[in-house]
């Protein structure tokens, strides 16, 4: 009896190991399959905030006097009153008059912006309104982004410049990009509300960072025919 007894324990301990490796086996392929579900995740939500971010970039056909705000944009220009102006107001459209001339035709071309919204697709390279202002007047061309750096935050914006030019050197009235391109302006309530309270050691308030922006995106251009 006890012989038997031993060998019938062996027997399961055999069947025992055997399913501690089909366990192991399994789940290794089932993390495997739901890395490869996390990864289709994320592919469709890429391509459902690109079809979004082109749905939004159509937007510019609509634009009009009634919607938009105009404006000018110079280096010396104090950009917090305009960005306060449009971030409060119902317009759906900013625009900065004839800010750059764009290759082949150097047309002047308008850029049109709008408030910022989630699920799209966008450039972001920490663009402000500080670097937009110091670039006006530029002269953009395919070769000046060829031999900028990547990293430089005029960089997602002159490279949608350059894939309009085109279209901007036949085409009047508002065009837009692939992609929009985000950027960061501050408003006066981006000037307040500094500081963090505690009451001992617990966050009670979290105030504001020092140079914190409301994020805009800007969204095509617009090409003025009596603006050569």
């Amino acid at each position: 009896m006890g012989r038997q007894r031993r060998q019938k324990i062996r027997a399961l301990q055999e069947q025992e190991n055997t399913l501690d490796t089909q366990i192991e086996e399994l789940e290794a392929k089932l993390g495997e399959l739901l890395d490869e579900k996390t990864a289709l995740s994320e592919q469709i939500r890429e391509l459902k905030m690109a079809e979004e971010a082109s749905r939004f970039t159509k937007t510019v056909s609509k634009i009009n006097k009634e919607n938009s705000m105009v404006e000018s944009l110079y280096e010396y220009t104090k950009t917090t009153p305009i960005m306060d102006a449009f971030a409060s107001s119902d317009k759906e459209f900013l625009v900065f008059r004839n800010i750059f001339r764009l290759a082949p035709s150097w047309k002047y071309v308008s850029l049109i912006m709008t408030k910022s919204r989630g699920g799209v697709k966008y450039a972001h390279s920490n663009l402000t309104m500080t670097d937009l202002k110091k670039a006006s007047g530029t002269h953009i061309s395919r070769n000046l982004v060829d031999y900028m750096p990547e990293s430089d935050r005029l960089y997602p914006l002159y490279l949608e410049l350059t894939r309009v030019g085109k279209k901007a050197a036949m085409m009047e009235g508002p065009i837009r990009f692939d992609k929009p391109c985000l950027l960061g302006g501050q408003t006066y309530r981006d000037q307040t509300g500094f500081g963090w309270e505690y009451c001992g050691e617990e966050l009670v308030h979290r105030g504001r960072e020092y140079g914190e922006t409301t994020k805009f995106m800007i969204i095509g251009i617009w090409v003025d025919p009596s603006n050569q």
